[in-house]
């Protein structure tokens, strides 16, 4: 298990050299920043629509696409830590507009933030934004529900921005989802997570021991 932890470890400081460095507040959609209130979220959301009164997700025009929907997410003070655009059937009508959306989206980020980490030894970032999550929850529901549907990923990039005080991991994943009546359907999503160093070192050491129980059910049958 130490020489997991060591490489997460390892990873870390040179991903850390990696990181573009903003020097001010992370700004988001319509001045939104990380850490307000959802009340002051909700006052500087103007150009979405929201779906219901008791709603933390917006419809209309993101990125050029409408149709899209974005997603506050808050911690135990009501304070934002998450946003995620999502990018569904209404935007991604078939395989190709999918690959069309996620392309775009991919070269704008590329042109803010540098280019994505890349491969880190065959691993996820253990900081993951609910981009991702989400696609693990679509995981859930084929397993618990469905006998013949299926859900894969396409494609998938991430970034983290140093900001100082906290980094901000963005996360950007394609993905489909096929229903038992191998009806198919596509999605793009893309979120931006606030975190901090102590966060990462607590995700990396859980990734290193998980990795390390799993190594350890296979060997010790061999």
């Amino acid at each position: 298990m130490k020489s997991l932890v060591l490489k997460w470890m390892a990873v870390l400081l040179v991903l850390a050299m990696a990181f573009p460095a903003f020097a001010e507040e992370f700004a988001l959609r319509n001045g939104i920043l990380f850490g307000d209130k959802k009340e002051v979220v909700f006052q500087k959301e103007k150009t979405l629509k929201r779906e219901s009164s008791d709603s933390n997700w917006f419809q209309g025009k993101i990125a050029g696409y409408v149709g899209a929907s974005c997603g506050f997410y808050f911690d135990n003070e009501d304070k934002l830590e998450s946003v995620c655009y999502s990018f569904g059937p209404a935007v991604c009508y078939n395989s190709d507009e999918m690959n069309s959306v996620y392309k775009t989206l991919t070269e704008s980020l590329k042109r803010k933030y540098g280019n994505p980490i890349g491969n880190t030894g065959g691993l996820v970032e253990p900081i993951t934004g609910p981009a991702f999550e989400s696609l693990k929850e679509w995981y859930d529901i084929m397993y618990k529900f469905w006998d013949n549907g299926a859900v894969d990923y396409i494609n998938y990039d991430e970034w983290a921005v140093d900001c100082g005080n906290y980094n901000v991991k963005i996360d950007i994943v394609s993905f489909y989802v096929r229903k038992e009546n191998y009806n198919y359907q596509y999605f793009v999503y893309v979120s931006y997570h606030k975190y901090t160093e102590d966060d990462y070192k607590e995700a990396a050491n859980e990734a290193a021991m998980k990795a390390n129980k799993e190594r350890e059910e296979v060997d010790n049958d061999m």
